[in-house]
């Protein structure tokens, strides 16, 4: 990722940001509370555009693979609003896989194809990000790029030392 993007993004580590404990809904469609994970929305503290093209741009190079190809035959053009995840000492992602059915939020609507994950810093212990049983390496600036189905099982190991901040989102 351009490094001018984890500038953009620098405002998530302002102490004013309101963040939120971690909600998500099970596959029975029942909202589950965290007490690991904070979030913070896209438009709470960021509304420059330049992210959003930043992350097409690997999209498109993204589509340059077989997968890819395929995601783009199903018209893969839309990509979700940025969810800034902020994961202090002791906390943790557990196991689990982007099979979202749909995002339903109002303005948004589409069934996610491909999950993105972008790392804003690395002054941090722990916190590897595992997909397919894999540690994968990422460093400030990070960007990873994966099909959102069952396939693509992953985690964010517990921290040990510091914040690990992240942006995620869907593109479908």
């Amino acid at each position: 990722m351009d490094s001018d993007i984890t500038d953009l993004t620098d405002k998530i580590f302002e102490e004013n940001i309101e963040w939120q404990k971690h909600k998500w809904a099970d596959t029975q469609g029942e909202v589950v509370n965290s007490d690991d994970i904070d979030v913070v929305y896209h438009g709470e503290v960021l509304t420059d555009e330049k992210l959003y093209q930043e992350i097409f741009k690997h999209i498109t190079q993204y589509g340059n693979t077989d997968y890819g190809k395929w995601a783009r035959q199903t018209g893969l053009e839309h990509l979700s609003d940025f969810r800034f995840n902020r994961y202090e000492a002791n906390t943790f992602m557990a196991e689990h896989v982007d099979h979202i059915r749909s995002l339903f939020d109002g303005e948004q609507k589409g069934i996610p194809v491909l999950s993105i994950i972008g790392l804003l810093n690395d002054d941090f212990t722990g916190g590897e990000f595992v997909l397919c049983d894999e540690v994968i390496p990422l460093k400030k600036n990070s960007l990873m790029i994966w099909p959102s189905v069952f396939l693509y099982p992953h985690k964010v190991m517990p921290i040990k030392s510091g914040t690990r901040y992240t942006f995620v989102g869907w593109a479908w």
